[in-house]
């Protein structure tokens, strides 16, 4: 699956985390972010847009997997992570 690095700033520190693609079904991708020892799991609906030719419709991110201790962590992740979809994409 497709593996690569994002970096996040929390608390005026930057942070590269490593991601990887674990599931793409035509409702839902996952992605694994792997930090710190630990790992969290992200699912997000964009492949049904993307079917749909809804370029500009932002998907829906869940956390399925794991636990963050601050919610501004876990925005700027999926910020991140949308950001370097959207570039993989073009």
């Amino acid at each position: 699956m497709v593996e690569f690095t994002i970096e996040i700033a929390h608390e005026r520190k930057r942070y590269q985390l490593q991601v990887k693609k674990i599931l793409e079904t035509a409702a839902a991708e996952q992605y694994e972010v792997a930090y710190a020892g630990k790992t969290v799991t992200f699912q997000n609906n964009w492949p049904v847009f993307k079917r749909r030719h809804l370029k500009h419709r932002q998907p829906s991110w869940k956390l399925i997997k794991g636990d963050l201790r601050y919610r501004s962590i876990k925005e700027a992740i999926v910020s991140a992570l949308y950001k370097k979809l959207q570039e993989m994409e073009k």
